[in-house]
C-alpha cells in the first residue's frame, strides 16, 4: 500500500510551446525537407488532402485562404468546384495567388460574320448583342 507522499506529486503551471517546430514535428511547414534529421520521407503540406505548393518559398498565407494583402502583391482567386448545396465534407474548392486576375483583359472588339440566320442567338449574329466584357466589375490597377 502506498502512502500520500508516494502518490503525491507537484503540478507545474502549463507553457504555452511557442516553437511550431516542438509542437508540430510532422508537418512540412512550408518546406519540402525532412522534420527530422533521420526522417527518410517527405511529405506534403496539408491536412485533410488539402495540399499546397509554392514556386517561391514563404508565398503562401499561413491559417487561412483569403488574407487582405498577400505577399508579392498578388491576387487571390478562388474557384468553387463542388455544387452549391454540397455538404461541408464534400466542398471542393482551390485558392490560387496571381500576378494578375484572370479578370484582366484588354477587351473585346466585335468581329464580322456571315451568319444569316434570325432564330441563332449566338454571339456571331448580327441581330443579336451581347457583352462579353465584364458588367458589373473592373478588374483591380
Amino acid at each position: 500500500m502506498s502512502t500520500a507522499s508516494e502518490d503525491s506529486y507537484v503540478l507545474l503551471p502549463r507553457e504555452p510551446l511557442t516553437d511550431p517546430r516542438a509542437t508540430f514535428h510532422y508537418t512540412d511547414l512550408q518546406r519540402s525537407k525532412p522534420t527530422r534529421e533521420n526522417d527518410p520521407y517527405e511529405y506534403m503540406a496539408g491536412f485533410g488532402n488539402r495540399f499546397q505548393s509554392e514556386v517561391i518559398p514563404g508565398t503562401l498565407p499561413a491559417g487561412q485562404n483569403n488574407p487582405q494583402e498577400v505577399r508579392f502583391g498578388l491576387y487571390t482567386e478562388g474557384i468553387t468546384y463542388s455544387a452549391f448545396a454540397a455538404p461541408r465534407q464534400e466542398n471542393k474548392s482551390t485558392y490560387m495567388y496571381r500576378i494578375r486576375p484572370a479578370a484582366a483583359h484588354n477587351g473585346y472588339h466585335p468581329i464580322e460574320s456571315p451568319a444569316t440566320i434570325e432564330n441563332c442567338f449566338l454571339s456571331c449574329n448580327p441581330k443579336i448583342s451581347t457583352l462579353p466584357q465584364q458588367v458589373e466589375w473592373t478588374p483591380f490597377p
